[in-house]
């Protein structure tokens, strides 16, 4: 596992999950802001900082986690970029640094300090205003941590295994 810019030496263990105090709000390029209170809906929100080469390694990664989970409407990721930047700035901030697939957002309501996130990349994963992951650090394998990790957010079952031949068939009754 890599980690950008540390602060603490929190270990994913000790990062707290549970309730939001009230739910979780960015500011898209254009302006509008996203607010992730959809009932049902499962959020992966993905805290990172320009210059952290954690963040940018696992970019494809997300943007896969993004296609392959979020077709249906019931999974978004949502991407808040440390730093105070302006809505009208991010998008060529995300161009810098390779993270233009992503719907990369401001933090102008401060959830960076609310939720006490000290290193890069961070993530939520998030249902019904509640935490149920947080985790610290990135890179390369992201998709292979999150993606079991989504589908049980969302109720998904990985498919079973299909027998390789049929089962038999009842006898057929003969009349008496």
């Amino acid at each position: 596992m890599s980690v950008g810019l540390l602060v603490t030496g929190a270990r994913a263990a000790d990062l707290p999950t549970g309730p939001l105090p009230s739910p979780l709000r960015f500011q898209r390029p254009d302006g509008s802001f996203v607010t992730l209170d959809a009932p049902g809906k499962v959020y992966l929100v993905d805290f990172w900082a320009g210059g952290c080469k954690p963040c940018t390694r696992e970019a494809p990664d997300l943007a896969r986690l993004a296609r392959e989970f979020g077709a249906d409407g019931r999974f978004e990721i949502v991407a808040p970029v440390y730093g105070g930047w302006r809505h009208d700035q991010i998008e060529r901030l995300a161009t810098q640094y390779g993270m233009a697939e992503l719907p990369v957002v401001a933090d102008p309501d401060g959830w960076f300090m609310k939720l006490d996130v000290e290193g890069y990349p961070t993530k939520l994963l998030v249902r019904d205003g509640v935490v149920l992951v947080r985790e610290l650090g990135g890179g390369r394998g992201t998709y292979r941590k999150w993606a079991p990790r989504i589908r049980e957010a969302l109720g998904k079952v990985p498919p079973t295994a299909t027998p390789t031949s049929p089962s038999p068939s009842p006898s057929p009754r003969r009349a008496s």
